[in-house]
């Protein structure tokens, strides 16, 4: 039988200036209730580059999170037609005269 060990999708990325990394972004999307989304507070790895280069990092912060929402609706999809057909599923296994009759 298989048995999940990770129940989310995370996302990671950066924000580089000529190679340099200023700072860190991360993200995660709960499978179970993908209306979970943590975005985790930025490491700014690099204080000098952050503060002359202040709108191009926080450009790139704004395209990840819109990134993250991105996937969120996407994982939101699949889980929801996982659902539905999981559902469909358990009621045709719990109704036999249905599946007697299908079987005809």
């Amino acid at each position: 039988m298989l048995k999940m060990k990770n129940n989310h999708l995370t996302l990671s990325g950066s924000s580089e200036i000529d190679g340099v990394l200023v700072k860190d972004f991360n993200a995660k999307i709960d499978f179970e209730n993908p209306d979970n989304v943590q975005i985790q507070a930025p490491y700014i790895s690099h204080q000098d580059l952050y503060r002359e280069n202040r709108a191009q990092v926080r450009q790139d912060e704004t395209n990840f999170e819109d990134f993250v929402y991105t996937m969120q609706d996407k994982v939101k999809a699949v889980c929801t037609a996982m659902n539905a057909a999981n559902m469909e599923q358990a009621q045709t296994a719990n109704n036999p005269v249905q599946n007697k009759e299908s079987k005809s």
